[in-house]
C-alpha cells in the first residue's frame, strides 16, 4: 500500500468517526401496549428538524418501553432503529430481529419477559451503542437480575454484550449474543452508566458492586473493542448501610458521577447522593462525598440528572424535584416543585429524567400517564431553571421511566420549543407577589381574587413546611408575621398548585 493510498484510508476513517460523533437519540420512544384507541402505544419524540415533535404509533401487545426498563439507538438519519424492553431486541417495526429474544435468561425474565410482558425488573441495565467504524453495526450492553435470598433483594451477576448487524437483505440480526463481560456475586441492578471519552470517540461504561466500594468499568473503543474491566476500590462503607441505588449517572463534560439512594428505612424522608469527580481520560473516580437531603412526603429517592453545562444537579423523588449546587462549599439545596396530582383517573407524580438534545432536561410522570415535566433552562440556578409540571400532554400513556441512555457531552439549545403536535399546559396561571422581598419581620402576600379558600406553605429550601397561611376566599391581600423564622431563603406554594411558587428573602 502507498502512502498515498494509507493517507486517504487514514482520512476516510477518521472521516467516519467524525461524522459518527452527532448524538445518536436525536428521536425518542415510549410506551406501553398496542392500540392508540386505548391511549396506549408508542409516543415519539422527534428532535431533529430543529423543533420538538411528539407523534404516536401503534405498539406491540407484548413490549413495553420504559414501564421496568428499556433503550434504543437511532441511525444516523435520527431515526430509532433498535429497541430493547431488556427481555428482547426489536427493530423499528416492533418486531423481534433475528436472534433477539431471550436476553438475561434466569427466574425473573420468565416471569417478567413471558407471564407479565412488562419488560425485564432493571430500569437501568441497558445501554446501546453504535460502531463507528461500521454504520451497520451496533452494541447492547446489558444486565441481568436474580433473587438473593441471603440479602432478601434482588441483585445482577452479570453483564453481557451483545452484537447487532444489518445484513445484506436488510434485516438486523445478533451475531453475538449474551457475550459474558463481567461476573460477580453481587452488583448493583440499577447503575448501568456511561460517559463519553475525552478523546471524542470511545466510551466508558461502569457499574457498582453491592454493598461495597468496588466500580468496574469498561472502555468502549469506535470499532467496538473492549477494554477492561478495570476495577477501583472507592469510598467509605456507607454503602453498606443504604439500600440499592434508584438511579446513577454521569456529568456531560465527563467529571463527575453520582449515584442516589433510600436509607434501608421504608418511611424514611432522608436521602442520600453519593457523589465522585471522575477522570473520563483515565477512567479514575476520585474525592467521593455524600449529600444529604430531607423532603417532607414519604416517596423513594428516584431520578438524577446532571445540569447541561454539568454545574448542577437534579435530584427527584416521588413528588419532589430538587436542584443541587454541589460547587458551593455545602451544597445548596433548593426545592423547585411539587407534584402529586390525579389526572386521567390516575397519580400524576415526578419520575426519571434525562437530558434532552434540545438541552432540556425531561421528567417522567412516576406513574402510568400521559405527561412529561420539563425544566427549560437547567443550566440557570433556582427557580429561573424554569421547572414545568405538565408540559407536554403525550398521546399514549408513559411510566415513571425514561429508557436509559449513554450522557452525552453536547446538546443544541436552539431546538424550538412550544413542541409540534401536542398541547401545552402553561404552569404560569396565576402569580402572586411578595413585599417587601427581602423581609425582617413582616411582609405582604398579595394574589388575585378567588373564589375558594387557600392555604399557603412557607417552606424552607429543604422544603420543609415551616409555617402556613389561610387565604379566606375573597380576599387579595394578606399580612404575614415572620418574625419567628430564622434568616434565609424560603418559598410561598399553594396548596392546590394552582400559583407560581414564590421565592422570598428573610434579612436581618
Amino acid at each position: 500500500m502507498n502512502k498515498r493510498t494509507t493517507i486517504l484510508l487514514y482520512l476516510l476513517i477518521l472521516s467516519n468517526i467524525l461524522n459518527a460523533q452527532e448524538r445518536f437519540d436525536k428521536e425518542w420512544m415510549f410506551g406501553y401496549g398496542q392500540h392508540l384507541s386505548n391511549n396506549f402505544g408508542v409516543t415519539k419524540m422527534d428532535f431533529s428538524n430543529n423543533q420538538v415533535k411528539v407523534s404516536s404509533k401503534n405498539g406491540s401487545p407484548d413490549f413495553a418501553l420504559g414501564i421496568e426498563s428499556g433503550s434504543f439507538v437511532c441511525d444516523k438519519s435520527d431515526k430509532v432503529i433498535l429497541y430493547t424492553d431488556g427481555c428482547s431486541i426489536r427493530d423499528s417495526s416492533m418486531n423481534i430481529i433475528l436472534n433477539g429474544d431471550s436476553l438475561n435468561q434466569g427466574e425473573l425474565y420468565q416471569y417478567y419477559c413471558h407471564q407479565t410482558g412488562s419488560g425485564f425488573p432493571a430500569k437501568q441495565s441497558t445501554l446501546f451503542f453504535p460502531d463507528l467504524l461500521d454504520s451497520n453495526k451496533y452494541y447492547l450492553f446489558h444486565k441481568d437480575s436474580h433473587l438473593n435470598s441471603q440479602l432478601q433483594t434482588v441483585v445482577s451477576q452479570n453483564l453481557f454484550k451483545s452484537t447487532i448487524e444489518l445484513d445484506s437483505s436488510g434485516r438486523y440480526r445478533v451475531i453475538d449474543k449474551n457475550k459474558l463481560v463481567l461476573s460477580e456475586s453481587w452488583l448493583y441492578v440499577d447503575d448501568l452508566s456511561s460517559c463519553q471519552h475525552s478523546d471524542g470517540q470511545s466510551w466508558w461504561i461502569t457499574t457498582h458492586e453491592f454493598k461495597g466500594n468496588n466500580f468496574h468499568s469498561f472502555l468502549l473503543e469506535p470499532d467496538g473493542g473492549l477494554n477492561g474491566p478495570y476495577t477501583q476500590a472507592i469510598g467509605d462503607q456507607m454503602f453498606q448501610y443504604l439500600d440499592q441505588p434508584y438511579s446513577a449517572t454521569f456529568s456531560p463534560d465527563g467529571s463527575h458521577f453520582a449515584m442516589q439512594y433510600d436509607s434501608l428505612s421504608t418511611y424514611s424522608l432522608t436521602k442520600f447522593i453519593a457523589l465522585f469527580d471522575f477522570n473520563n481520560t483515565t477512567g479514575e473516580f476520585s474525592n467521593q462525598r455524600w449529600i444529604t437531603y430531607h423532603v417532607d412526603s414519604i416517596g423513594s429517592a428516584v431520578g438524577l440528572s446532571f445540569s447541561p453545562d454539568s454545574e448542577l444537579l437534579y435530584v427527584s423523588t416521588a413528588r419532589t424535584l430538587l436542584q443541587v449546587d454541589f460547587n458551593q462549599s455545602e451544597p445548596e439545596i433548593v426545592v423547585l416543585g411539587y407534584v402529586h396530582e390525579i389526572k386521567n383517573n390516575w397519580i400524576v407524580g415526578i419520575g426519571e429524567m434525562s437530558i434532552g438534545p434540545d438541552c432540556r432536561i425531561y421528567v417522567g410522570p412516576g406513574a402510568t400517564n400521559n405527561f412529561l415535566h420539563v425544566i427549560h433552562h437547567p443550566n440557570l440556578k433556582g427557580p429561573a431553571c424554569g421547572f414545568q409540571p405538565f408540559a407536554i400532554e403525550t398521546p399514549t400513556r408513559l411510566n415513571s421511566i425514561i429508557p436509559n441512555l449513554p450522557v452525552f457531552p453536547d446538546c443544541d439549545s436552539t431546538i424550538a420549543w412550544l413542541p409540534v403536535g401536542i398541547k401545552e399546559m402553561p404552569l404560569q396561571k396565576i402569580r402572586i407577589s411578595v413585599y417587601p422581598n427581602p423581609a425582617t419581620d413582616h411582609l405582604t402576600v398579595s394574589f388575585p381574587l378567588f373564589y375558594d379558600d387557600r392555604v399557603l406553605e412557607i417552606r424552607d429550601i429543604m422544603g420543609k413546611v415551616v409555617d402556613r397561611i389561610s387565604m379566606p376566599k375573597g380576599q387579595t391581600n394578606q399580612g404575614v408575621d415572620v418574625s419567628n423564622l430564622p434568616s434565609g431563603i424560603y418559598f410561598l406554594v399553594d396548596d392546590k398548585r394552582k400559583f407560581t411558587v414564590e421565592r422570598m428573602v428573610i434579612m436581618r
